[in-house]
C-alpha cells in the first residue's frame, strides 16, 4: 500500500509522496533507531487542539503602501536611490536612524520634500559605517524601513571564488510533524525542489534528527561553538558571515548572541548606552561581519506593539501590510544572489533565527508559510548555495505539547531539510552526496551539523569517512541510539524504543521523597533569589521567606522516566503544584533528579523547565525571582 493515498497530504510526512511503505519497513530495518510512527489516534488529537491543516494564505491586517523610499539599480549597474513622499500626503516625513552609542532610535529627523534624497544619502553612508543595514521612515500612520544594498568583500588578490556558500535558516519551537501540518506551501516547495527534475537541485528530509534538549540555547550550543563564536574558522577559509536573529538584543530574555542571559531592560539613555558598549564589545570578538537586520526588530515591535520581543504575541508582527519574518529572508535572499552575481565576491555564511513559532497557540507560524516556499524556492535556483531548513525543537508552550502524550514527543522531534543545487552537490561529491541521501533516516543532533561544517572545506577532513569527524558528511553508525548521544537528562529519544529507559507509574509511592526533594529544591531556589533582592540594588534586611511568589505546594507528579548512567540514576518527572489564587489549573514543572544508584544519601536537582506559562506572571513576579519560578496571585491577600 502507498502512503499517499491517506486523503491529507499533512498526514504524509515525507517529501517522496510515492514512497512504498514495504519498501521504507526494509531500508529500515538495519536501523537501530526506527521513529515512532503517528496514527489515527495521534493526528486526531493534533486536530484538537490546533485545528484542521488550513491551506488559506495567512496576511497582514495592515495595508500595505508604496514604499516612501527605495533603492533600484541604474542601467550602469550602480545602486540609487530614489524618493517620493506622495503617499504621505500633507504629513511630515520623518527619518529614524539607530544611535550608535544607545543601539536604538533616540530621535527622528523631519526630511523635507525637496532634499529628502541629498538628506536619506547622507544618512544611509553614515549608518552604514556605524554597522546598520537599514533605517526608518514614518509619516502619518505610515511606518516603513528602508533596507541597504549589502556591502560585499572580495576574494583576496582578484581570484574567483571556489567554494560553496552555507546558508542556515532556524525555527524556533517547530516540530518535524507540525511543519507537514502547518506549512503546505513550504512543503509543496520542497517536495518541487526534490521531484522536478526540471529543477536543478535536490530537498533532503533528515527524519532522524534528535533535539538535545528543550531549550533553544542547550539544542544550537554545539552549532555556535563551531560556527559563529569561533567565526574565525570560517573566516580562515575565506569566508565572510551574516548572522541575523529576530530578537531584541536589550530584552529581558537576551538573545542568542548574548547567551540568552536574563537581564532586566535598559529604562534610561545612560543604561543604554552603557548597555550597547558591552553589547557591542562582546560582538566584536565573533568576528561576524554583518548583523543584517538583527536591530530592525527593536524599534518595530516598540513603535507598532509596544514590546521588546514577540514571545506569546502579537499573534501577528506585520511592517507596512508584510509579515516581519519576510524581511530578513528578503535580506538572506539579497546577499546570496548579490554573491552568486558576482564571482570575485567571497563566499558566505549566513545563519538566522527566527521566533514566530515561540507561542502557545501553535498557529502563529502559518504567518511564514507563503513566504518561506518562496524563499526557498529561489534559494534553491543559486547554483553554488547549500541551504539548511532547522528547528531547535518542537513547541514547548502549546497545551498539546503537555496534555498529550504524543505532543510531549513532539517537542524533541525537530525539523532538518537540505536544499542542495546542482553547483553544490558537484563541490561535495558522491562520497559526500551518498552519505547525506543515507543519514535521512539515521539518528544525529546538532554536533553531527557542527562536525560537518567544520570539515566542509578542510582539506585534512572533507573526504574522512568518520561521522566524528565528517558529521552528517560521513554516513552514521545504523547501531546509534540515543543512549550514544550526549542528550539533556529531560529529552525524550525518537526512537520508538529507547534504551535504559523505565517508565514508572504516575505518583509512585517509591519515588514520593524525590518528588518531594525536587519541589523542596525549586522552593530554597525562589527563597534564596527572593531574599538576595533585585540585581543591581542592595540587599534588604527586611526580606524574608516568600514574596509575590508564593512557596510551591506539591499536588501530584507523573510522566516520570528513569535512566541508568554508569552508577547514578537520573528521574525525570512533571511535578504539577496547586494553582495560585484566581487561576485553575496546575502549575507544572519539568524536573531531573540525579541519585547515586546504591545509595539515597546524595541527590541533585540537575535541571529544571516550566511546562505551564508563566508570561501571565510577569505583571506581579518579584523582580528578584527568576520567572520561570514564579507562581504568583493576582489577587492581593487579606492583611489581618
Amino acid at each position: 500500500m502507498f502512503r499517499n493515498q491517506r486523503s491529507d497530504l499533512s498526514e504524509y510526512l515525507s517529501l517522496d509522496l510515492n514512497e512504498n511503505s514495504d519498501e521504507l519497513d526494509a531500508s529500515l530495518s538495519s536501523i537501530k533507531c526506527k521513529p515512532y510512527r503517528l496514527d489515527r489516534v495521534d493526528y486526531e488529537q493534533a486536530y484538537k487542539y490546533y485545528g484542521k491543516p488550513d491551506k488559506e494564505e495567512r496576511r497582514c491586517d495592515d495595508v500595505h503602501f508604496p514604499d516612501i523610499c527605495a533603492f533600484y539599480v541604474s542601467k550602469f549597474g550602480e545602486h540609487k536611490l530614489s524618493c517620493d513622499s506622495k503617499v504621505c500626503g500633507s504629513s511630515r516625513v520623518q527619518m529614524g536612524c539607530i544611535n550608535p552609542n544607545m543601539g536604538k532610535i533616540s530621535e527622528w529627523t523631519d526630511l523635507s520634500k525637496e532634499t529628502i534624497v541629498t538628506t536619506m544619502e547622507k544618512a544611509v553612508e553614515t549608518s552604514r559605517k556605524n554597522g546598520f543595514g537599514f533605517l526608518f521612515l514614518r509619516c502619518g500612520s505610515i511606518l516603513q524601513v528602508l533596507t541597504f544594498p549589502p556591502v560585499l568583500q572580495e576574494v583576496e588578490d582578484g581570484d574567483n571564488r571556489k567554494q560553496i556558500s552555507v546558508n542556515v535558516i532556524s525555527m524556533d519551537s517547530l516540530s518535524r510533524p507540525h511543519f507537514y501540518r502547518s506549512l503546505p506551501r513550504a512543503v509543496e516547495a520542497l517536495r518541487k525542489i526534490r521531484n522536478n527534475f526540471k529543477i536543478s537541485a535536490t530537498a533532503l528530509d533528515f527524519q532522524n534528527f534528535q533535539a538535545i534538549g528543550e531549550q533553544t540555547f542547550d539544542n544550537l550550543r554545539p552549532f555556535f561553538c563551531g560556527v559563529v563564536k569561533e567565526n574565525t574558522v570560517y573566516d580562515l577559509m575565506g569566508y565572510q558571515t551574516l548572522f541575523q536573529e529576530d530578537l531584541v538584543w536589550f530584552d529581558y530574555w537576551g538573545i542568542i548572541l548574548t547567551d540568552l542571559e536574563l537581564r532586566s531592560k535598559p529604562t534610561v539613555d545612560s543604561g543604554f548606552m552603557a548597555r550597547w558598549t558591552e553589547f557591542k564589545e562582546k560582538m566584536s570578538k565573533k568576528n561576524i561581519d554583518d548583523f543584517g537586520m538583527t536591530h530592525f526588530s527593536g524599534p518595530l515591535l516598540n513603535l507598532r506593539y509596544g514590546e521588546t520581543n514577540h514571545f506569546e504575541s502579537p499573534p501577528k508582527v506585520c511592517l507596512n501590510g508584510r509579515f516581519f519574518s519576510k524581511y530578513f529572508m528578503d535580506y538572506i535572499q539579497t546577499v546570496h544572489t548579490a554573491i552568486n552575481n558576482d564571482s570575485r565576491t567571497k563566499p558566505l555564511f549566513s545563519f538566522i533565527h527566527f521566533n514566530t513559532g515561540h507561542e502557545h497557540t501553535g498557529q502563529r507560524i502559518r504567518n511564514t508559510d507563503a513566504h518561506l516556499a518562496k524563499f526557498l524556492t529561489n534559494m534553491a535556483k543559486l547554483p553554488n548555495t547549500l541551504t539548511m531548513l532547522v528547528s531547535d525543537h518542537g513547541n514547548k508552550n502549546t497545551r498539546y505539547s503537555y496534555k498529550t502524550e504524543v505532543g510531549k514527543r513532539e517537542v524533541y522531534d525537530p525539523i532538518a531539510f537540505m536544499i542542495i543545487p546542482d553547483g553544490v552537490a558537484r563541490s561535495l561529491g558522491e562520497q559526500r552526496m551518498a552519505a547525506l541521501a543515507e543519514n535521512q533516516r539515521r539518528l544525529f543532533t546538532f554536533l553531527d551539523v557542527h562536525r560537518a561544517l567544520m570539515s566542509l572545506n578542510d582539506p585534512k577532513k572533507m573526504q574522512s569517512r568518520d561521522p566524528l569527524v565528517a558529521g552528517i558528511f560521513a554516513v552514521l553508525p545504523a547501531s546509534r541510539t540515543c543512549s550514544d548521544l550526549d542528550l539533556m537528562p529531560e529529552a525524550r529519544c525518537k526512537c520508538e524504543i529507547s534504551e535504559n529507559y523505565n517508565s514508572v507509574e504516575d505518583n509512585s509511592d517509591s519515588l514520593k521523597w524525590l518528588a518531594e526533594f525536587a519541589v523542596g529544591a525549586l522552593n530554597e531556589a525562589i527563597q534564596k533569589q527572593h531574599m538576595e533582592g533585585e540585581v543591581d540594588k542592595q540587599l534588604s534586611s527586611n526580606k524574608y521567606g516568600f514574596g509575590n511568589c508564593q512557596r510551591l505546594v506539591g499536588k501530584s507528579f507523573a510522566n516520570i522516566a528513569q535512566f541508568s548512567q554508569g552508577d547514578n540514576v537520573t528521574t525525570t518527572m512533571d511535578l504539577h503544584v496547586v494553582p495560585p489564587n484566581g487561576h485553575k489549573e496546575d502549575e507544572i514543572f519539568k524536573v531531573s533528579v540525579k541519585q547515586q544508584a546504591k545509595t539515597k544519601d546524595k541527590v541533585w536537582l540537575t535541571s529544571f523547565i516550566r511546562v505551564s506559562r508563566y508570561s501571565k506572571f510577569k505583571s506581579c513576579a518579584d523582580k528578584s525571582v527568576d520567572i520561570k519560578l514564579c507562581d504568583a496571585s493576582h489577587i492581593k491577600p487579606l492583611k489581618l
